[in-house]
């Protein structure tokens, strides 16, 4: 695996290996992703995790990442293992996270990688209204 900055095209290239295939990809919101702030995780040519921080306010971010379809346990771990080193060193004192209610595997792994439960049920909080829960952790 290799971290590399984020790019639009790592993005666009994880739905067209069929990795994210319900993505529905914005040119000029993702463009704007691109920041010190935000990595992609390669294996070879295969793109398995876009993510990073977006900055609210000095300290404050709220993370974000779309995590390739399919990866094996072993590579999951790998993923997680660098991004819980990434969230140690992050520029911010609080960090959040925003789970879709119904994703049972993404709260895991908010609890996972040490982010507490704020809020369970934001409604309709995304652009589909779709609910979700805060997630943050602080230092």
């Amino acid at each position: 695996m290799e971290v590399v900055k984020f790019k639009l095209d790592h993005l666009k290239l994880m739905v067209a290996q069929g990795l994210n295939d319900h993505l529905v990809i914005d040119d000029e919101l993702f463009k704007s992703l691109e920041t010190e702030e935000s990595f992609s995780i390669m294996d070879g040519d295969k793109v398995l995790l876009c993510g990073g921080v977006v900055a609210v306010n000095i300290g404050r971010g709220v993370g974000w990442t779309y995590i390739a379809e399919g990866l094996n346990l072993r590579t999951m771990v790998g993923v997680t293992q660098f991004i819980k080193r990434y969230l140690n060193v992050a520029p911010f004192h609080r960090i959040e996270m925003h789970v879709d209610c119904d994703f049972d595997k993404a709260h895991n792994w908010a609890r996972h990688l040490g982010f507490d439960l704020e809020c369970k049920r934001m409604k309709s909080f995304t652009p589909d209204k779709r609910d979700c829960s805060l997630y943050a952790m602080t230092r």
